[in-house]
């Protein structure tokens, strides 16, 4: 499937090695998301948000959904650009069957960015990334992973239960952005944008 994704704001497959068996990508030389805004305090961090969005608008577009998407799991290209990676639990979906990894009755999340229904059992979807990216906005807009420091059984069960991160970051982490990460955010998955609505959201703030 990473082989034939091809954009400026996903990583490309660019080969692998037999022995040992390694899958080969571009250098990213500004490291992960997280990493790259923990050391830069004057990143572009809207340009960054409108990197990750384009990229999942074409990913869903092309009918993946990523699964495990987090601020380590995006690289930082020089010059700056971001870039999904790691789509090792991603699921292909064609007219409502869905062609996924043989890991999939094992699947693996990041809690702290996963939505609430996949950590009640439900499957990864379009909507459970676009909440996950609601996580990765607190991420660059607070430079801190979401639910910082608490046990991760309370973050799941507090995650269920409805409740979010605060919304306390840089300066630029505007009233329209937090409208935004909110709405990404809703409890109910039918209730979030879907990814070509929030570029469009994003498009109108940046102009």
């Amino acid at each position: 499937m990473w082989k034939y994704l091809e954009h400026p704001n996903i990583l490309s497959l660019r080969g692998v090695t037999m022995n040992p068996p390694r899958l080969i990508s571009d250098w990213m030389p500004n490291g992960n998301l997280s990493n790259y805004i923990g050391n830069n305090a004057n990143a572009d961090r809207l340009g960054l948000i409108s990197d990750i969005v384009e990229g999942f608008k074409y990913l869903h577009s092309r009918d993946v959904i990523h699964g495990d998407i987090k601020g380590l799991n995006i690289l930082v290209d020089n010059p700056v650009r971001a870039r999904i990676a790691d789509f090792g639990i991603s699921i292909v979906t064609r007219n409502d069957n869905s062609l996924r990894p043989a890991t999939d009755q094992s699947m693996i999340f990041t809690l702290r960015w996963a939505a609430p229904e996949v950590l009640q059992g439900g499957n990864p979807s379009k909507k459970s990334d676009v909440y996950s990216f609601a996580m990765v906005m607190i991420e660059v807009f607070t430079g801190a992973f979401p639910f910082n420091g608490r046990e991760l059984p309370v973050t799941a069960a507090a995650i269920i239960g409805g409740e979010r991160p605060p919304l306390v970051g840089h300066a630029t982490f505007t009233p329209n952005l937090q409208e935004l990460t909110q709405n990404c955010w809703r409890q109910d998955a039918d209730e979030r944008p879907e990814m070509s609505e929030i570029a469009q959201v994003l498009a109108n703030i940046i102009h």
